[in-house]
């Protein structure tokens, strides 16, 4: 468990890395591909993080309601998918990727209603 949060803060230093990337060589769809690659694998493994630290009831509160559990898992599901479709809207249009990325703030919300409990 400790390598993978190891793991995910080398992720995490690697994001600043990236954005700067965006920052200075916008016009290259090379950044934005490079950008969302690791913000996928940033975000699929605080989701193994997650997984991990819930199953079996090991590492968290056994009180915890099992659709609050299946709602978190699934809002952390939904960012790497957000930004894979990003990856593709970027060979037809590196603005229209960007914005693209806007839909996560939404999700959250419908997410929060479908597994209320």
């Amino acid at each position: 468990m400790v390598y993978l949060n190891l793991l995910f803060l080398l992720l995490i230093t690697l994001l600043s890395i990236s954005t700067s990337l965006v920052i200075v060589f916008g016009n290259y769809q090379i950044s934005y591909i490079l950008y969302s690659g690791i913000v996928i694998m940033t975000s699929l493994l605080l989701t193994l993080i997650r997984w991990h630290s819930t199953k079996e009831w090991e590492l968290v509160d056994k009180n915890l309601h099992p659709m609050f559990i299946k709602g978190v898992m699934t809002n952390l599901v939904t960012i790497p998918l957000v930004f894979l479709l990003s990856i593709v809207i970027s060979f037809v249009n590196l603005d229209m990727a960007q914005y693209f990325w806007l839909i996560i703030a939404p999700i959250p919300i419908v997410i929060r209603r479908k597994y209320k409990h």
